[in-house]
């Protein structure tokens, strides 16, 4: 095995020549769609900006976060630190708003899991190479619910205006609702029950968190901040993933798109650029599902005006397990042509 690292310019050049391999069967097959490079660029410089108006317009303080953080700099509100306190303290946290969300969710869904879920801190041996965030489903007989961890290593260095967005995102009505529900579906097959694209079942993930106005939440102007921070970031990925992967940027070019337009410090942006280098179109996805989803919801309620619930158009999304987009927007046509 080598032990030198294979330059990022040769994984590009690679990448790019089996792009065009594919992009030259597909176009000869007559399945080469709009979601390619250029376009893919444009989505996210849009969904990114469209986030960035949305802090220039909140209060004062929330734009001189982002200016601050422009310049490289952060300004972020951080718990203070006392060790086993503070970690139980931080854990609570998100119980408590987890009893919160649970008495909103009702307004905007009437499907919702079986399966509870309890929050807990990431075990130790594990927090220095997790995210912040991560969700685990039940177990499918019902032995062990849903666990929503959270990352309390070096607790100092975690922002508090995160909280809300990530909770919805990792949990209610997130990828708890999401894959909890597939799961309980006992008349799909497995593969549908335990399985999914990454455009569906993150798409989805990105999805709820703009749910979080409708819920109530985002009150707090630093929570507001999160979550267009939270966006922003997500688009900008989708113009850096692209730009390496179709375009020819460099690394270097990719790290100095994100320190330009995002709230996050150096070593955080350099780590999600290397991420999106071994891992293609991961980032992609994301932000597609989400973009899709909120097109197939916008689509839906101008069909049916008065007659549009948004519960029921959850249910109709998550029902029957992920699926491809292409899938999901058939199913959603068929419902309004039902609805009308």
């Amino acid at each position: 095995m080598r032990k030198d690292n294979v330059p990022p310019d040769r994984i590009n050049k690679n990448i790019r020549w089996l792009t065009a391999r594919r992009d030259a069967l597909l176009k000869r097959l007559g399945k080469l769609g709009p979601f390619m490079g250029g376009s893919l660029v444009l989505i996210g410089r849009t969904c990114g900006n469209k986030e960035h108006c949305h802090c220039a317009k909140g209060p004062k303080h929330v734009s001189l976060y982002l200016t601050f953080a422009e310049k490289g700099k952060t300004r972020t509100i951080y718990v203070p630190v006392d060790m086993e306190v503070e970690v139980r303290r931080w854990s609570q946290s998100y119980r408590d708003l987890k009893a919160d969300v649970a008495a909103r969710v009702s307004r905007l869904f009437d499907l919702k899991p079986k399966a509870d879920f309890i929050v807990e801190p990431i075990e130790t041996f594990r927090q220095v190479s997790s995210a912040t965030a991560e969700y685990l489903q039940p177990a499918p007989d019902g032995t062990r619910p849903g666990i929503f961890y959270v990352n309390t290593y070096q607790l100092a260095s975690r922002p508090v205006w995160e909280r809300e967005a990530l909770f919805i995102h990792e949990a209610v009505p997130g990828h708890h609702f999401q894959l909890s529900i597939a799961q309980e579906q006992q008349r799909l097959p497995e593969f549908r029950r335990f399985q999914g694209p990454t455009a569906f079942v993150e798409g989805w993930g990105l999805y709820a968190e703009t749910l979080g106005y409708e819920l109530g939440l985002y009150q707090d102007p630093y929570q507001r901040m999160g979550a267009l921070a939270f966006q922003i970031w997500r688009a900008d990925r989708l113009v850096v993933d692209t730009g390496m992967h179709a375009l020819g940027w460099t690394r270097e070019q990719a790290i100095d798109f994100m320190m330009s337009n995002m709230p996050k410090t150096q070593t955080d942006i350099v780590a999600e650029v290397e991420r999106y280098m071994a891992i293609p179109g991961q980032a992609l996805a994301y932000k597609i599902g989400q973009t899709h989803l909120s097109e197939l919801r916008a689509k839906a309620e101008k069909a049916l005006g008065g007659k549009f619930s948004i519960s029921d158009f959850h249910h109709q999304v998550l029902a029957d397990g992920a699926m491809p987009l292409a899938l999901l927007e058939q199913k959603i046509d068929r419902w309004i042509r039902s609805v009308r």
